[in-house]
């Protein structure tokens, strides 16, 4: 097994909340599961204009599929990528598994990826 993850699917999910709202773009974080399908957290879809931007800053637009039950302890949301000129990319192999939050214990061989705020530049 390789010491490093791959990022190649690792994606920005963008939501334009609209004039009003503070603040009024959210990004979070997502990974493309195959196809047009992303999966990323509930918390970072709801109301408004949804993007996703791949690599090299190319914005496609998307639509909320599914959206788990966030009360329940499901923050996982799945959206397909819309844009006409996006092309599907091959299915990968990737592997989720659920995390008990309540142990301490060390993960081997479980990497996180993220698009943290205090990391965005102006162009």
């Amino acid at each position: 097994m390789s010491g490093q993850v791959s990022v190649n699917g690792a994606v920005e999910v963008l939501l334009d909340r609209g004039t009003g709202y503070s603040p009024r773009w959210t990004v979070g974080s997502g990974f493309l599961i195959g196809g047009t399908r992303v999966l990323t957290a509930a918390h970072n879809v709801g109301e408004g204009e949804l993007s996703v931007r791949i690599r090299r800053g190319t914005e496609y637009t998307a639509t909320i599929a599914q959206v788990g039950d966030v009360d329940q302890g499901l923050d996982l949301a799945i959206v397909n990528i819309t844009d006409p000129s996006f092309r599907d990319v091959p299915d990968a192999m990737v592997q989720f598994a659920k995390l008990n939050r309540d142990s301490p214990d060390l993960l081997l061989g479980c990497w996180a990826i993220g698009f943290p705020r205090f990391k965005e530049r102006s162009h």
